[in-house]
């Protein structure tokens, strides 16, 4: 079930995304956003406009000591933390065994499923897409990891352990001399 079978790299890689994504959570301000430094909250608040648009805290004098302005992200925010490992894993979702069981599954459930690129953050209708959160590299990420499974002639056993093993011969380099020394 979890074997990487030639043709179906590109599940072979969506599961391993599935199991392992790359990004474990996607943090959020939920009720508000932290306090910029030296500014009230409703000033803070004035730097996001209607439909999600905001802007950066002004950027103040550079500490002597760390050559980098003062920064403040937590104070007066209520930070969250949307699980998107718990999300690939969901038996609910993905079906029983999902959270501990690498099985190559058909590409379209990968595609209607997943939430590891962020896919659930993306809405056209607001403000033109512009404020669409989802992974702006997914289907250059699918397609590099495609590739590498297509030509790294790695064998996955009936335990499950990858190998790769690949014939070579180790030849020493051969010393080159300028022709002025000769």
């Amino acid at each position: 079930q979890g074997e990487l079978v030639a043709g179906r790299e590109l599940e072979f890689f969506w599961e391993c995304l599935r199991m392992i994504p790359p990004a474990l959570g996607i943090p959020y301000w939920r009720e508000t956003r932290p306090t910029c430094v030296g500014m009230t909250a409703e000033e803070t608040q004035e730097l996001t406009e209607y439909e999600g648009r905001s802007f950066a805290c002004p950027q103040l004098d550079k500490n002597p000591w760390t050559g980098y302005p003062p920064v403040n992200q937590w104070d007066g925010g209520h930070r969250y933390v949307l699980g998107i490992l718990l999300g690939q894993q969901d038996p609910d979702v993905w079906g029983e065994g999902a959270d501990s069981t690498f099985r190559v599954r058909r590409l379209e459930e990968y595609e209607k499923l997943s939430v590891g690129f962020n896919e659930m953050a993306t809405n056209y209708g607001v403000n033109g897409g512009r404020s669409n959160r989802n992974c702006p590299a997914k289907e250059l990420a699918l397609l590099l990891g495609k590739l590498f499974f297509e030509d790294a002639n790695i064998h996955i056993d009936s335990r499950g352990a990858a190998s790769r093993v690949q014939p070579f011969t180790l030849v020493p380099r051969k010393k080159t001399v300028p022709e002025s020394e000769t």
